[in-house]
């Protein structure tokens, strides 16, 4: 490898590495992906074959290195002060690689759509939709479940797409107070709890408050006979993070187009 290349991809590492800190918010992790990255890297893949820097980056997308983002940004970790543009973390996956590739990275569209493996109509969709959920006011849930640890991951999914969560309930009474004191835009609820139920509480806050309405629950049948397919926005336990967060963006009306 020539001195000129050797040069170019020390610039396109320290790169990537900006890049994978927007992406974790903790540079200990981005160093560690980038590593295992680097150590699967074919140098030879650089022989006049493109620029560096889009092979590089293109290389770390299919590993599928910045899938291990969401589970850091969700997982209840504090990210402190390491955060660099904390604002992109508000952002779901895809929306955050193309919005941090354009803006801090400074690739032109149609090259975040080479790294990323999309078309170039898809990347400029991501970083608008980006750019929008970024400067839009910022959406408030209420959570209701009755296992804490399930709350907890659901609370960390929806705080980490720029959703305020302004209320755990466990109780169905709880959570009609709640949402009486808090007017919340979205309501993700369970149906069974421990003291009531997910349904009856809903039903309750309608009476005086209109609120988007989801439903985490093992027991989807019981959504469907009481407020009908139509109207039944379901997420089945046990449940995977990308579904409860497609389900949240279709239920905060940010459907992003396949």
């Amino acid at each position: 490898m020539n001195t000129q290349v050797s040069d170019d991809v020390k610039h396109a590492v320290a790169r990537l590495r900006r890049y994978a800190f927007c992406l974790f918010g903790s540079l200990p992790q981005a160093d560690e992906v980038i590593e295992r990255c680097l150590r699967r890297f074919d140098p030879a893949r650089l022989d006049g074959q493109g620029d560096p820097l889009i092979i590089l980056f293109r290389h770390f997308h299919e590993l599928g290195a910045s899938e291990i983002s969401p589970l850091w940004v969700s997982n209840g970790r504090a990210i402190g002060q390491e955060v660099l543009h904390g604002g992109l973390l508000r952002l779901p996956l895809k929306e955050r690689e193309a919005v941090a590739l354009k803006s801090v990275c400074g690739f032109r569209a149609d090259e975040v759509a080479t790294i990323l493996g999309i078309s170039p109509d898809r990347a400029q969709h991501l970083v608008a939709e980006g750019y929008r959920m970024l400067t839009s006011p910022s959406l408030s849930a209420l959570i209701i479940e009755d296992e804490p640890l399930l709350a907890r991951d659901i609370s960390g999914i929806v705080s980490g797409m720029g959703i305020e969560v302004v209320g755990m309930a466990s109780k169905e009474s709880e959570a009609v107070f709640k949402a009486a004191e808090k007017r919340p835009h979205l309501i993700l609820a369970d149906v069974r709890l421990a003291e009531g139920n997910g349904l009856n509480a809903v039903n309750t806050i309608r009476r005086f408050h209109e609120a988007r309405v989801m439903y985490l629950t093992a027991f989807p049948g019981e959504v469907l006979r009481s407020v009908g397919e139509r109207d039944a926005l379901i997420v089945r336990k046990p449940f995977e993070r990308v579904a409860v967060e497609a389900a949240v963006r279709q239920l905060a009306g940010l459907e992003m187009v396949s």
